[in-house]
């Protein structure tokens, strides 16, 4: 626009500046004279009119979007192979696994062959552990079956009761074992349905009344949640079951609130202290200063507990019961 002001100015060598484009842009330059100097100047007040900054605003603004743009397409376009490893690495386990395609840098591929390959062997290993479970489940209920028809042709009364209640402690154990291996715990078949978990608590305190025991129910008489109800069964009879064991009394109470219902199993016998209660839940854990060495079980009651609630959203907490002994309080998600 200068030049075309004042054509003279062609032959000067001008040379213009724009200075803190923006808010106050100030033009600046230098000019060649006749005997090769230079004079240099600048306008003495900004620019008022912000269509020259804005056009030099907008071609840089134009290639770096542009170049911002293709540097997202690329980088989408190079992590998308660990995106397909990610959603790979959260099912492993839940279902039957599907290699990981091959694609992407070469690290990128060298992390997802080496992905499949564990794939294989974790696969591997849950059919070798299902499969010895199986095996191990058949060949300990054969003996105690025929042990358990011995049983009843001994003569002596006393001597048959003293080995049915035996045979009948090593087939909880060995059911307590096959739970806690089971991979059903964790990824159980059965389907969340709407289940009285009310009906459900007042019928385990009523079973074991009915066997001689001291256990009430105290609760409503129908409460219903979308649970695994074989789960939440299982949970529930560990509770009672590790209660029996030194009850006199034992009260299993069902209480419900807005977010959680809260299942307590509370005894009145001589309860677990304060600085063991994480130990108890641990797999095979025996404390002896809570229970005597002849009670049987593996320990796996409480740890499959803790394992059913952490799978239904809540949890498994020991304290002390109102009856003076320990209480086992199972809280589940109200929805």
């Amino acid at each position: 626009q200068i030049l075309d002001w004042e054509p003279e100015l062609q032959a000067r060598d001008l040379r213009l500046y724009l200075q803190s484009p923006g808010l106050h842009s100030t033009i600046s330059g230098a000019i060649r004279l006749n005997d090769g100097s230079w004079v240099s100047f600048s306008a003495r007040d900004h620019v008022r009119k912000l269509d020259l900054t804005l056009f030099r605003t907008l071609q840089t603004l134009v290639p770096a979007i542009a170049l911002v743009l293709l540097a997202s397409l690329l980088i989408r376009h190079t992590l998308r192979p660990m995106r397909d490893l990610t959603r790979a690495a959260e099912t492993l386990g839940k279902r039957d696994f599907v290699d990981v395609p091959l694609r992407g840098p070469a690290e990128v591929r060298k992390v997802i062959d080496a992905f499949n390959d564990m794939q294989h062997r974790i696969t591997a290993m849950i059919a070798d552990r299902t499969q010895a479970r199986a095996a191990v489940g058949h060949d300990f209920r054969t003996p105690l079956a025929r042990l358990r028809l011995r049983a009843d042709s001994v003569a002596d009364p006393s001597v048959g009761l003293a080995m049915e209640q035996d045979i009948g402690e090593m087939e909880r154990m060995i059911d307590s074992l096959l739970a806690y291996l089971s991979g059903d715990i964790d990824d159980p078949t059965e389907p969340v349905a709407p289940t009285d978990i009310a009906v459900m608590c007042a019928t385990a305190a009523d079973e074991a009344s009915d066997r001689g025991h001291r256990v009430r129910y105290a609760g409503p008489d129908h409460l219903v949640l979308s649970v695994h109800g074989i789960a939440i069964k299982r949970a529930l009879l560990n509770l009672v079951g590790n209660a029996l064991r030194f009850e006199n009394k034992i009260e299993v109470r069902l209480r419900s609130g807005e977010r959680r219902i809260e299942i307590e199993v509370a005894d009145d016998g001589p309860g677990i202290p304060e600085h063991l209660r994480e130990q108890a839940v641990q797999p095979f854990a025996r404390l002896d200063s809570a229970r005597a060495r002849d009670t049987g079980g593996f320990g796996l009651g409480l740890s499959i507990v803790e394992r059913i609630a952490r799978m239904h959203g809540g949890s498994l907490e020991l304290g002390q019961s109102h009856l003076g002994g320990l209480a086992a309080r199972l809280r589940l998600p109200a929805a």
